[in-house]
């Protein structure tokens, strides 16, 4: 487990966990998350459980560095956990409008989520 001010990173039954502690993030805590949970990979691909419960806003900048590039690297798939309707919302304008080059979706519930990246799971990740 790696964990700082920002985001607290764990891998478990080869999926990758990412619980994130801000409310507001901006282009430079979204590079120190991805920082992190790109260390956290090491040279494995995992699917992503990002649990966003507790974001407020995001800017568009730090959405852009999520979306591509180091913000997707070593993830094969990505499951957003949302818990308000405000964050339901950021989460679909993410996806609608920053456009993740990998699989990605938003979730009410970490069971339904972990259904879906069981789909990506490799039992021996690369």
């Amino acid at each position: 487990m790696i964990e700082n001010q920002y985001i607290k990173i764990w891998v478990e039954d080869n999926i990758m966990f990412g619980y994130y502690k801000v409310d507001e993030v901006s282009l430079e805590v979204a590079n120190h998350m991805i920082t992190t949970r790109v260390e956290a990979c090491g040279e494995k691909t995992y699917p992503f459980l990002g649990d966003v419960s507790s974001v407020k806003t995001i800017t568009k900048d730090a959405r852009s560095a999520f979306a591509e590039g180091e913000g997707i690297k070593n993830m094969n798939a990505c499951a957003l956990v949302v818990g308000s309707p405000v964050n339901r919302l950021l989460g679909n304008f993410f996806l609608s409008v920053s456009k993740p080059t990998i699989p990605t979706r938003l979730f009410t519930s970490q069971e339904d989520a972990l259904s879906w990246l069981s789909t990506f799971k490799k039992e021996k990740v690369d």
